[in-house]
């Protein structure tokens, strides 16, 4: 069965963060996506113009079990790094069905890992570019 997963979070029309980020890394990692908009944003890879936030109802909450675990890894050289924190979320979710909390943010590091290793293929507008969602997928360049 395809896990279901619910992302809440504003918008990006750029792509590389927010709800359009979310969605990809999902579906990159084989859950169905769906999301709830908190915010509408303007925005380019320049930076966001203006926002207009929704009602804040809807707020998204995971708990372990009272331990702690440390994820390290090494710092990876790009400037495409837009959409990270979205990304990582978004994996972490999509990775949970079936597995531990620690287990599946391990492999959401590892996804996101890759993702910004490969971002540079991308290019992406003239500012921050996005992490490479379909890292996994798309043949290198």
């Amino acid at each position: 069965m395809i896990p279901n997963v619910l992302s809440i979070a504003g918008t990006d029309p750029a792509s590389g963060a927010g709800i359009q980020a979310d969605l990809k890394a999902m579906y990159a990692l084989g859950a169905y996506g769906m999301s709830v908009i908190t915010a509408v944003v303007a925005q380019n890879t320049q930076g966001v113009r203006r926002f207009v936030a929704l009602e804040p109802d809807f707020v998204d909450l995971l708990q372990g079990q009272g331990q702690n675990h440390v994820f390290q890894s090494p710092r990876i050289p790009t400037r495409n790094t837009h959409g990270t924190g979205c990304s990582l979320s978004s994996a972490i979710t999509a990775l949970l069905p079936g597995r531990s909390v620690p287990t599946a943010v391990g492999l959401a590091k590892e996804y996101l890992n890759g993702a910004l290793a490969a971002a540079d293929q991308l290019q992406i507008g003239l500012g921050q570019g996005p992490v490479h969602h379909f890292h996994a997928l798309w043949p290198l360049k």
